[in-house]
């Protein structure tokens, strides 16, 4: 039932908003009939810099890594172009080695190199997006990612698999083909990374990685002896649609097996999807929290999705409020003081709950604000955004239950101090009368 008080008491002058390389303040003078405006530190701009640390660099630094995390990669960066250099060098003998030489009859073996470091460029190109781009979704889901890393990859055989096809366009066809290949490498190296480290039980990643590198050469040695058995077997076939429909069986067999293997898969900390399903499981009264269960669960090939799941997303922007809420100071002002004894501030509009997280957040405070919108979303659907009244309700709800919910993840045996949940860069931090510096 809805608790007037709830939302009433502190009111806050002012909102600060920060996303590491932008500060806003917004102003919620009571009474006034001005639309909120946000005044923009001039100090703090988007920048060429920002961009290229943002693509280089891991979200958060320097805190979230080692100190000698950059020094070590400013030194891989030129190993890794002297690398590329004498690579070049050695296609360009091997092309001459083979036959394909300078003449009036043939192509310089420098021209057919140029090419062919060409298709690998844009195979980088790939594999440099992703990284920059999409680093940090790795380590909230690496099962999805790796599934989605053989896509791409199969993409890329399907698309080098029809260059006999068309041998005029064998440059554009390998480029596409090396470029898909390369964004699934893109996604399957990190993602491996995450899954090669949840194996480490006592922080034997040396070890792990070793003997999962024998594994690998065991069963490349052994796909190399069949292979020759079915290149044999290859040549006694003249139609290209036999050749596709034996591509095809070996493609699904390969994707079936690494289905089953990341299937097995059993992570023991909570990501987005776990923690919605555990959520979800709990207001439902269904009382299994279960981390095999959980996991058995969560989407692999597709994310877990549920018609009565909610969306989420965490580091909104304060603007979401403020534009909801038509810039009114006052509803805006009405809505902080119903999460005045929260670190966060939710909000419901175009179908997903946005998550306002203040600066001195905790991992407890991802699990309060995802139990309280999965609670809002399992209520029954009312036409137009929630009330007041309905966010007051969820805080009291979760005021009540959290703490049991807290001890059946607890007991269920998730590992709460290591959540690994994606989130947006904005934080706030609310300035009541009193603290405001003038």
């Amino acid at each position: 039932m809805y608790n007037p008080s709830r939302c009433a008491g502190k009111e806050w002058l002012s909102v600060v908003e920060t996303n590491g390389t932008t500060t806003k303040t917004y102003r919620l003078e009571s009474g006034s009939t001005e639309p909120i405006a946000a005044q923009v530190d001039p100090h703090e701009n988007a920048s060429v810099k920002n961009a290229i640390r943002n693509m280089f660099l891991p979200a958060g630094y320097p805190t979230t890594v080692t100190n000698d995390y950059l020094s070590y990669m400013l030194w891989t960066f030129p190993c890794h172009v002297f690398g590329w250099m004498y690579s070049s060098l050695t296609t360009a003998s091997m092309l001459q080695a083979v036959g394909v030489s300078a003449g009036p009859t043939g192509v310089a073996a420098a021209s057919a190199a140029i090419k062919w470091v060409t298709k690998d460029g844009l195979g980088a190109l790939g594999r440099l997006i992703i990284g920059g781009r999409f680093g940090g979704m790795f380590d909230e889901n690496p099962r999805r990612w790796r599934m989605s890393a053989e896509l791409f990859s199969v993409v890329g055989s399907l698309l080098e698999l029809m260059t006999p096809l068309a041998p005029a366009n064998f440059l554009l066809l390998a480029s596409l083909g090396n470029l898909s290949k390369a964004v699934g490498k893109g996604l399957a190296s990190p993602s491996f990374r995450v899954i090669q480290n949840h194996f480490a039980k006592s922080n034997n990643v040396g070890d792990v990685a070793a003997k999962e590198e024998v594994w690998e050469v065991a069963a490349q040695l052994t796909g190399l002896l069949f292979s020759v058995l079915l290149l044999e077997y290859a040549e006694l076939v003249t139609s290209y649609s036999d050749i596709l429909a034996l591509w095809s069986v070996l493609v699904a067999l390969h994707i079936l097996t690494r289905y089953r293997a990341l299937k097995v898969v059993t992570f023991t900390h909570l990501n987005r999807s776990r923690l919605i399903i555990s959520a979800f499981a709990f207001v439902r009264n269904e009382g299994n929290l279960d981390i095999a269960d959980v996991n058995g669960k969560e989407g692999i090939v597709l994310p877990f999705h549920e018609t009565k799941a909610p969306s989420l997303q965490f580091g909104a922007s304060f603007d979401t409020v403020i534009t909801e809420h038509g810039g009114d100071p006052s509803a805006t002002n009405a809505h902080l003081q119903c999460f005045q004894q929260e670190h966060f501030v939710l909000f419901f509009c175009n179908d997903t709950f946005h998550v306002m997280l203040d600066e001195d957040f905790g991992a407890i405070d991802l699990l309060r604000a995802t139990l309280m919108a999965t609670w809002m979303h399992n209520q029954e659907e009312k036409p137009g955004l929630p009330k007041l009244s309905d966010y007051a309700s969820a805080v009291r709800y979760v005021e009540q239950e959290f703490d049991r919910f807290l001890s059946m993840l607890i007991s269920s045996g998730w590992e709460l101090d290591s959540t690994r949940i994606q989130m947006g860069g904005y934080r706030i931090r609310r300035l009541p009368h009193s603290d405001v510096v003038r």
